[in-house]
């Protein structure tokens, strides 16, 4: 596995059917990969364990900025790529910004990233963005230097969500809290730009080691519906 992730090269591994060849493929320069999912879902802390799988130094930092308080810091507002493995142009994955409390923000910013691409640096702002934040993040993107970075499309897309979180928000079912968090994965997760033909994305489970059969069994239907094939 991991020497065909070394000598990959974006479409070694198009099949040729239909009379197409090579050169009938419009292949990308970099397989591009976004993570997508719940504010504290744990984006950055996927990403930073894939990074872990290739790299060679064992005590290397962690690439992408983990926020271990919710109630604090800004988040991801800008979207951090990351080349995979460091170094390499073949792979990268993409850092974005946590859903939103508000649908229609939710589905105008997958719109954009799907249909328009993504880019280094960009500000991920919403329209439910107080005054304050959106004058002081674009404030930021001004001085960021970022807006010559390249614009990729998105190839693939992984939902990431906080294992925990959806088994506490099933055992709270009469919290109103809990099934608006739900809802919200549910939503998105069947939002159409994240569907590829009859596929959809794969769904990723994050900080429930120790509870991972249970999620499996009891998340996966109750949330999604989904085949197994598809749940990490």
């Amino acid at each position: 596995m991991f020497v065909d992730v070394y000598s990959y090269t974006p479409g070694a591994w198009i099949e040729m059917s239909g009379g197409m060849k090579f050169s009938d493929y419009n292949v990308p320069e970099t397989t591009s990969l976004i993570l997508v999912g719940p504010k504290g879902s744990g984006k950055s802390s996927l990403i930073n364990k894939i990074s872990r799988v290739f790299e060679d130094d064992k005590f290397a930092p962690e690439r992408a900025q983990v926020s271990y308080n919710l109630s604090v810091g800004d988040g991801t507002y800008f979207l951090q790529e990351y080349m995979i493995p460091r170094g390499s142009t073949s792979f990268c994955l993409y850092d974005t910004r946590g859903l939103s409390d508000v649908s229609s923000d939710n589905m105008q910013m997958l719109k954009h990233w799907i249909t328009k691409g993504v880019r280094h640096g960009e500000l991920a702002i919403r329209n439910s963005d107080s005054p304050s934040i959106r004058a002081r993040m674009k404030c930021k993107a001004r001085q960021s230097g970022y807006n010559s970075s390249k614009t990729r499309l998105v190839n693939f897309v992984i939902f990431v969500v906080n294992g925990l979180s959806v088994l506490k928000s099933i055992d709270s079912c009469d919290d109103g809290a809990s099934q608006f968090y739900i809802q919200t994965i549910a939503e998105m997760f069947c939002c159409p730009y994240l569907s590829f033909r009859a596929e959809k994305c794969n769904l990723y489970y994050l900080g429930a080691v120790k509870k991972s059969s249970s999620i499996r069994i009891i998340g996966r239907p109750y949330l999604l519906a989904l085949p197994e094939d598809r749940v990490a």
